[in-house]
């Protein structure tokens, strides 16, 4: 008597309406959906893809402002040169395009972000190299000059002239060229170490009337083991011997802010920014070792890193 209470045993099929025919047909129907939007896709892609709200074109580019020791426009130049054209701006890989670009260009160090923002424009964030001395190079039998970063980069020649040479520490290295192209390293390790120091010394040199440096030769070294040094040169023809390059130095040897605190007390007494006039440079012939001064400076010992100046 209680199997009369048992729900009868469905069979296959019975749920989607009974039979397998009406299986099939919702089986169509849903091939058919699928199609539709595939074609709906198809038809309208392109309609989005040209919607004027999200076409991105070099002018609707936010870049960091050009310093002014750069002589060019670098974002036009990119722009002009660097293949980049209007496109949709919700391509993926746009950034990575725009980004590229610019790290191309020989003045840039750098491309620190590119960002998109709605609905069509982009932000790019540069760090900009900087010229902080001219490379005395001889080509051909003549002579000339070629700007260098703190890094010892080549630069750009254009925008500058023979004017530019007194902006700018000179650095006179022995049978050197550059290894590259503007924006490659100058492949020479001496002249990279030339360039750092002057980058160290970009808000002194002139007050305290140096106008060169260079390597002097092993008969110099004294004391210190090593067979060159980098050192100071005045336009009045005296000589100060700075030794090893920034944090690299020997035992013993003062560090960069050691030896730049004893240019400043001992060559231009009072402030930095306004040093003593009357205090005359070394003469011609006179030669002063920094690597261990007669007067120390307060704070002897190497120095591991130089303070960095503001751009």
């Amino acid at each position: 008597m209680a199997a009369k209470n048992l729900m009868p045993l469905l069979p296959p099929g019975s749920f989607l309406g009974g039979n397998a025919a009406t299986a099939t047909t919702l089986g169509l129907v849903a091939v058919a959906f699928i199609a539709g939007v595939v074609a709906l896709a198809r038809w309208a892609g392109p309609r989005l893809k040209d919607d004027p709200q999200y076409r991105w074109e070099p002018q609707f580019t936010d870049v960091t402002p050009t310093p002014p020791w750069i002589p060019v426009e670098v974002s036009r130049q990119v722009f002009e040169d660097g293949g980049l054209k209007p496109c949709d701006i919700r391509d993926r890989e746009l950034t990575l395009h725009v980004a590229r670009a610019f790290s191309n260009h020989p003045w840039v160090e750098s491309v620190s972000r590119v960002r998109k923002v709605h609905p069509n424009r982009l932000e790019v964030e540069l760090k900009y190299r900087r010229p902080v001395a001219m490379v005395e190079v001889t080509t051909g039998g003549q002579r000339g000059a070629l700007p260098v970063d703190g890094n010892g980069v080549l630069l750009p020649t254009q925008g500058f002239s023979e004017t530019s040479l007194d902006r700018f520490l000179r650095v006179s290295v022995p049978e050197t060229a550059p290894a590259g192209l503007p924006g490659a390293s100058w492949g020479d390790p001496r002249v990279q170490a030339a360039a750092e120091l002057a980058d160290f010394l970009r808000d002194h040199w002139r007050r305290l009337g140096i106008y060169r440096i260079h390597w002097l030769a092993d008969k110099h070294a004294g004391d210190f083991g090593s067979d060159s040094a980098l050192a100071l040169e005045w336009s009045s023809g005296g000589v100060a011997v700075w030794g090893s390059p920034l944090g690299k130095e020997e035992q013993g040897e003062l560090g960069g802010e050691a030896k730049l605190r004893w240019l400043i007390l001992h060559w231009r007494p009072g402030s930095v920014a306004e040093p003593d006039p009357s205090r005359p440079m070394p003469s011609a012939g006179e030669w002063i070792d920094l690597r261990r001064p007669p007067t120390a400076p307060e704070a002897t010992g190497p120095t591991a890193s130089p303070t960095p100046t503001s751009p």
